[in-house]
């Protein structure tokens, strides 16, 4: 078989990276991955695109392992989450510091409408008290017009998953989605379009 130098290298930084994800997803990215860091544009991590397609799968199979950790109110920790201090840490956990509110975390990154959510975004929605950001959930999977996310739930007192279509609750309080995690191709087509 011939390959040639940079299959090589692609396979190398592959191999590197599943490696270093079994010692910390944190150590993975920063060590092993960092150096495919392109740039940071508009607040969105921009990736090449096969590095952006695993660190969302890595992003999302480690915020799985935290389903059912008990909600608590400004909870930032293992001991206890609430709605954005979940996303703040899985996120962190990977490099990319949030801002702590999930009113703060909705003007950062890029903006997608709702038919082009997918795993890795952030969805918002209205508080219950205010007409404003109150609730933020991590997009896991996407199954035909399925929505499944995580998130840390007041209501049910932990960190759940759920089928965004049977939530009334926040089907009637969307406000919007973001992209934080974006590849380097997503980032070309929007130089060419603006």
């Amino acid at each position: 078989m011939d390959l040639s130098l940079a299959s090589m290298n692609l396979i190398r930084i592959i191999a590197c990276s599943f490696l270093m994800l079994a010692i910390s997803p944190a150590k993975a990215f920063n060590a092993g991955v960092s150096h495919t860091l392109k740039a940071l544009h508009g607040d969105s991590l921009v990736l090449s695109d096969s590095v952006s397609q695993h660190q969302t799968d890595s992003l999302i199979n480690f915020a799985l392992q935290y389903e059912g950790v008990p909600y608590r109110s400004g909870g930032t920790s293992k001991e206890g989450f609430d709605c954005s201090g979940f996303c703040s840490f899985v996120f962190k956990s990977f490099g990319m510091d949030l801002p702590r509110t999930s009113r703060d975390q909705s003007i950062i990154g890029k903006g997608i409408e709702f038919e082009d959510i997918r795993p890795g975004d952030l969805m918002f929605f209205k508080g219950s008290r205010s007409g404003t950001v109150g609730h933020v959930a991590l997009v896991i999977r996407i199954e035909g017009d399925d929505i499944w996310m995580i998130h840390a739930s007041s209501i049910r007192h932990r960190v759940v998953i759920d089928r965004y279509q049977d939530l009334g609750y926040y089907t009637t309080r969307y406000v919007g989605a973001r992209r934080i995690i974006q590849s380097k191709e997503q980032q070309e087509v929007e130089l060419v379009e603006d």
